[in-house]
This record gives structure tokens, C-alpha cells and sequence, in this order.
């Protein structure tokens, strides 16, 4: 993947922030009904503001490396947008 940096936060790779979506998404940290990563739950992973990861998450889909989805907030049983890694390679959801 290439080296990138986020304009949000110098110094951190674009790669950083993507493998940082993988490991949530593997993790299962995220939307029930085939969601993804909520913005929210990203920034907590980062240490950000919501609209901070927002701006992450939009170098990201323009990148490539993530899809944008729907699920379902398991907390409040809400249909809301998350997002999906993809295979940086391929662009294919991971």
C-alpha cells in the first residue's frame, strides 16, 4: 500500500488508518445486518474527533481501501452508514 498521509493528522500513513479499519472489522466491531465499521467506533480507535475519522474514512474510499455500507446500530437498532475495507490490490471487500 502506498504512504500516504492523511491531511487530518500529519505524519500518519494512509496505511495506518486502513489497517486500523481491518482490525476493527475482523475484530467483529461493527454494524450487525453485513455493516461495517461505524465512523464513531473508528475515531475511538484512533483517538479522534467523529468528523476527523470521517475525513480519514473519505481518503480512504477515494483510495480504494474501504466501501461505504449500511447496517444496523447494534446498540440502538438503527439503520446508519458504516464502512467495509477492501483488498487494496484488488478494490474487492475483504
Amino acid at each position: 500500500m502506498s504512504n500516504h498521509s492523511c491531511s487530518r493528522a500529519p505524519g500518519r500513513p494512509l496505511d495506518e488508518y486502513y489497517d486500523a479499519l481491518v482490525d476493527l472489522y475482523e475484530r467483529g466491531e461493527r454494524d450487525s445486518l453485513d455493516g461495517g465499521v461505524a465512523a464513531e467506533r473508528f475515531a475511538a480507535e484512533l483517538g479522534v474527533e467523529e468528523s476527523s475519522a470521517q475525513g480519514i474514512m473519505h481518503r480512504l474510499l477515494e483510495a480504494g481501501h474501504a466501501e461505504a455500507v449500511w447496517g444496523v446500530d447494534p446498540e440502538t437498532s438503527r439503520p446508519r452508514q458504516s464502512y467495509r475495507p477492501t483488498d487494496p490490490t484488488e478494490g474487492k471487500q475483504l
